[in-house]
């Protein structure tokens, strides 16, 4: 492993072409793009630059909602990044590092350990850990980019 690694990003069939071109300019284009009949683009880009793509904060700064998962370099775990909508056009922004077992199990263990109910405590946390939803994230993006509009 070293210092460059394989990325793949994550978003609506509407909005794949705009990330493309936004992306192109620092890591090029696609080494290969998968689409869903969820309505999901799949970008795969390799030898990014420990998966940091500086770009993904203009396709932020656009409302496009994005899942950004990355794999384990010399000197990083691997992780996932995902950008989603609320109703209201406001961003919620959640980052999840796999620094699988040790963490999550020492997390677990830690807020288990006075509580009245440790099973839903375990469910909070594996929701909490979860990728979030795609439901109503064009709806979503589209009110986010009204609401900028607006406040200009």
């Amino acid at each position: 492993m070293g210092d460059r690694t394989t990325v793949t990003l994550t978003v609506l069939k509407e909005h794949k072409d705009q990330v493309i071109e936004i992306l192109r300019r620092e890591e090029g284009l696609p080494s290969e793009t998968e689409e869903d009949e969820d309505g999901l683009v799949v970008l795969t880009y390799e030898e990014v630059n420990y998966g940091e793509i500086d770009d993904l904060v203009i396709v932020r700064s656009r409302h496009i909602p994005f899942s950004f998962e990355w794999a384990a370099g010399g000197d990083f775990t691997r992780g996932e990044r995902h950008l989603r909508f609320l109703e209201d056009g406001t961003s919620m922004l959640t980052e999840f590092g796999m620094q699988w077992p040790a963490d999550v199990i020492f997390h677990c263990i830690k807020e288990i350990e006075n509580a009245d109910d440790p099973k839903a405590v375990l469910k909070r946390i594996l929701d909490e850990n979860q990728e979030p939803s795609w439901d109503n994230q064009l709806e979503n993006s589209k009110m986010a980019q009204a609401v900028a509009l607006i406040s200009q």
